[in-house]
């Protein structure tokens, strides 16, 4: 394993072992796979490899095979006899949203009891007292949004439960209403309550706390139950009918046995919404979208991880997904209908490319005959593609050797299926092996090597390095930027600014 920090040369040392392992006839270039991570960085590789061998006089009288993983997988099937034609929905994104979209729809119809899995993968419903730090919070808060099957907004997920439990229930509600002009100005404040039920006439406050009175991290709990007070007191004194709920309600799984009772209490008429009725808003509303996305995104860390119904219960299991089983088996039914997709027009996927080329090899209809194999950018290899290159290994003729080269600190594919922990803990998959460490880079000065490292060596997980720069400066050259102006969000204006003086910079601008 050769840990290379930017900068410092990786494609250089890929280039430099190849040729090493050809000049020393340890192997021919036929014996050599060499994997890149895509097409452009195959192609970069293979020039770089080309120019350098002519400098050093070392004769290549054939090509090494440069390959990206899918490309490999693909040669492997041809060779093999397998088609691999692929499909539309792999060659056209927009294809692949509209199919998940329709597939989901149809599914809800199926399965209606699903509709709260679905909801809960779009707003996932953590437990607010949960959080030790208001940062913590507010970054769930920001990353989600709490949108209710009439299509509002709401502030949180317990809202978006009772919004949606009214609606189905089919009891009129109006959310976050103003509270009538008059008692607003006598009292000098813009009230406004949860919600508004109209056919008792009655406001409806759901209060975060918990039965002791406590609330979230960022709450002061003393000003918060005073602030019920007043509620209660303000309600009383204008005459009109307060009705609450209760975050520990939610927790205890009370919530709609308390809604229940508030509208049997009121005497409201309800008007269950039927099958037919909540769909119509479903399909009008964001969640078939929103949930599109959430779907598309599983469906491909299924597909490039390999991921069995029980690996994806336990994955959810372990981030605290509640109905991890409902949520496992809508995943599932959605990853079997997508493979009979492309049974039934008789075409794969990349991520099939991959799979069904291990697959080939585990069972000895391919025999690789590699000596060497070389993967670059080795931090961002998914389980699928570590599991190509170990099946690889174990069926040659000769157990290859293995030589990677990345760096842990820039791994940003976890996206697409990269698994950081394939390089952080090398030495659990692969057994004996040796370790260089490139620390010397020519791309950036040593203010932003210690910045950098600073903040990345605070993940334990990583790799401790100590990066030398060819560039030395003695002031900061890392910058916080304001995103403030006049007090008011202004990043896209100070982004413009930055960009300019990049620009005044650069010759070419």
């Amino acid at each position: 394993m050769v840990l290379a920090a930017a900068g410092t040369g990786k494609t250089s040392v890929m280039v430099a072992k190849i040729l090493d392992l050809v000049d020393r006839k340890i192997a021919s270039p036929s014996q050599i796979l060499t994997m890149a991570y895509n097409k452009s960085a195959a192609t970069e590789l293979d020039e770089r490899l080309s120019e350098k061998a002519q400098k050093s006089n070392v004769h290549l009288e054939e090509r090494p095979q440069i390959s990206t993983f899918h490309a490999l997988g693909r040669k492997i099937l041809q060779e093999s006899g397998i088609d691999t034609r692929l499909s539309q929905l792999t060659q056209d994104s927009d294809k692949l949203d509209i199919w998940v979209s329709r597939w989901l729809q149809t599914y809800l119809l199926k399965h209606f009891d699903k509709l709260p899995t679905l909801i809960e993968m779009i707003a996932p419903p953590i437990d607010p007292m949960s959080y030790r730090s208001a940062a913590a919070f507010q970054r769930y808060q920001r990353d989600n949004t709490f949108s209710t099957i009439k299509g509002e907004k709401v502030k949180g997920f317990q809202e978006l439960l009772i919004a949606n439990y009214l609606f189905i229930k089919g009891v009129e509600y109006e959310y976050e209403p103003q509270y009538p002009v008059k008692q607003r100005v006598s009292a000098g404040v813009d009230y406004r309550p949860d919600f508004y039920l109209p056919q008792a006439d009655v406001y409806l406050e759901h209060f975060g706390i918990s039965r002791d009175g406590s609330t979230r991290i960022d709450i002061d709990s003393v000003k918060y139950n005073s602030d019920i007070e007043w509620k209660r007191q303000f309600h009383e004194s204008n005459g009109t009918k307060l009705v609450e709920t209760y975050h520990y309600n939610w927790v205890e799984g009370t919530l709609n046995n308390r809604l229940d009772s508030l509208i049997s209490e009121l005497e409201i008429p309800a008007h269950p919404k039927n099958k037919d009725e909540i769909l119509k808003h479903i399909n009008e509303s964001d969640y078939i979208s929103d949930g599109a996305k959430i779907l598309r995104k599983c469906l491909s860390a299924i597909r490039s991880e390999g991921l069995s119904p029980a690996a994806i219960f336990q994955r959810l299991t372990h981030n605290d997904i509640i109905d991890a089983k409902s949520t496992t088996d809508l995943l599932t039914q959605l990853h079997d209908d997508y493979i009979e997709e492309h049974r039934s027009n008789d075409s794969i996927d990349f991520d099939d490319m991959i799979n069904l080329a291990t697959e080939v090899v585990a069972s000895d209809e391919f025999i690789p005959s590699w000596s060497q194999i070389l993967i670059d950018e080795f931090q961002d290899i998914s389980a699928s593609r570590m599991k190509l290159i170990t099946t690889i290994i174990e069926k040659s003729k000769t157990k290859p050797a293995l030589t990677v080269v990345g760096d842990d600190w820039q791994s940003i594919y976890r996206f697409s299926g990269g698994k950081l922990e394939l390089t952080t803990r090398f030495p659990d998959l692969i057994g004996s092996y040796s370790e260089t460490k490139l620390q010397k880079t020519f791309r950036y000065n040593n203010s932003i090597a210690k910045t950098a490292g600073l903040f990345v060596m605070e993940n334990p997980e990583q790799y401790q390095k100590q990066i030398q720069t060819h560039t030395v400066v003695d002031t900061p050259q890392v910058y916080l930027l304001d995103d403030k102006k006049n007090g008011k969000d202004a990043l896209e204006t100070k982004i413009y600014e930055v960009v300019s003086k990049i620009r005044s910079h650069d010759s070419q601008g």
